[in-house]
C-alpha cells in the first residue's frame, strides 16, 4: 500500500494511500453470473444464502471504505470540508491503523492497515470465486465475516438431506493429514485457514503438543467437521480448544455468555490431559495479528 514518498506530509501520505485504495477496491463485490444461474429464492441451499448475506455484509464494508478515502483526497485537495471523522481516518492511515470508521463496520481485526486491507482484498476475492464457480472443495474459514453463519449453513444441510432435527446435530472434529484436498467429502465440510496459538498440531502422531521453541503460532492444517448427531460423537480424550477470530481474548458478550470473538470449541485429539492446555490458554484463530 503506497504512503508517499521520501519527505512528504502526513497529507500527501493519507492522498496516496486513499488512491492505492480507491484503484484496488473492486467496483462491485459479486460480478458475472452466479454457478446457480437463475435459481428461485425457494430454492436456494442454505450456503448459497450465505454468499448472498456475505456479500452484503462486506459491501457495506467496502462502501465506507471507499466513501472515507474519497473524502480525505477531497479534503487535502480542498474541495471538501475536513470533518472530525475523516481527520480520523486520515490520521490512522498515515499511522498505519484500521480508522474507526470502518472498524465499526468491519468483522475484528488486529492487523495493521496494509495487511488489513490486502486480507479485506483477499475475502472479496474469495467469495467472487465461490459466486462464479460453486462451493471450494475445502472452505476459507477466515474468509467469512461472520463464519457462525456458514457453520450453522453447513449442519442445515446435512439436516436437509437426512430430515434430522438440527438441534439434535453437532460437528465431529477431524484434522487433516495433508494441507492439500482434492475433492469434497460426502458430508460436511473441510475448512482452513486456521492458526493454533500456545502449542501445535502433530501430524505425525495426529494430536495437539508442545509448541517448537520461538514458534508462537503454529499453521493449522485443514479440518473436516463432520455433522453427526450428538449421541454419536466420539468419547475419547479431547481437548475442546476454542476457536476464535483474533487473538484477542477479550470482546462484548453476546447473548450465548462468549465473546464476540469467539467462534466454537473444536474437539481435539490429546494425549496429554486437557487442563494443560487449559492452563497454557491453548486457542485457535482464523487471522494472525500481522
Amino acid at each position: 500500500m503506497a504512503a508517499g514518498g521520501a519527505g512528504a506530509t502526513p497529507e500527501q501520505q493519507a492522498m496516496a494511500i486513499s488512491e492505492d485504495i480507491l484503484a484496488r477496491l473492486p467496483t462491485k463485490i459479486l460480478t458475472g453470473p452466479s454457478h446457480e444461474g437463475d435459481i428461485r429464492p425457494a430454492d436456494m441451499t442454505p450456503m448459497s444464502i450465505v454468499v448472498i448475506q456475505e456479500a452484503a455484509r462486506y459491501e457495506r464494508l467496502v462502501n465506507v471504505v471507499r466513501s472515507s478515502a474519497r473524502a480525505v483526497i477531497g479534503a487535502v485537495q480542498g474541495v471538501s470540508v475536513l470533518t472530525d471523522v475523516t481527520e480520523e481516518v486520515l490520521t490512522s492511515m498515515v499511522r498505519g491503523r484500521i480508522p474507526s470508521l470502518w472498524a465499526g463496520k468491519s468483522y475484528p481485526s488486529l492487523k495493521p492497515l496494509a495487511s488489513y486491507f490486502n486480507d479485506l482484498l483477499a475475502r472479496l476475492e474469495f467469495l467472487q470465486h465461490w459466486h462464479q464457480y460453486g462451493p471450494p472443495v475445502v472452505f476459507w474459514l477466515s474468509g467469512f465475516y461472520f463464519p457462525q453463519a456458514f457453520l450453522t449453513a453447513a449442519q442445515q444441510s446435512y439436516a436437509r438431506k437426512y430430515k434430522i432435527p438440527i438441534d439434535q446435530l453437532a460437528f465431529h472434529y477431524e484434522v487433516q493429514r495433508t494441507f492439500v484436498l482434492e475433492e469434497p467429502p460426502e458430508e460436511g465440510v473441510y475448512i482452513r485457514g486456521l492458526f493454533m496459538e500456545g502449542a501445535r498440531w502433530n501430524n505425525e502422531d495426529y494430536y495437539i503438543d508442545e509448541s517448537y521453541p520461538k514458534i508462537l503460532y503454529d499453521e493449522f492444517p485443514p479440518v473436516w467437521l463432520i455433522p453427526l448427531k450428538r449421541e454419536d460423537i466420539p468419547t475419547d480424550v479431547f481437548y475442546n480448544c476454542p476457536l476464535y477470530k483474533t487473538g484477542d481474548r477479550r470482546g462484548v458478550l453476546s447473548t450465548t455468555g462468549h465473546s464476540t470473538n469467539y467462534i466454537l470449541f473444536m474437539r481435539l485429539l490429546t494425549v496429554m490431559d486437557p487442563d494443560h492446555w487449559i492452563m497454557r490458554g491453548v486457542a485457535l484463530l482464523t487471522q494472525l495479528p500481522f
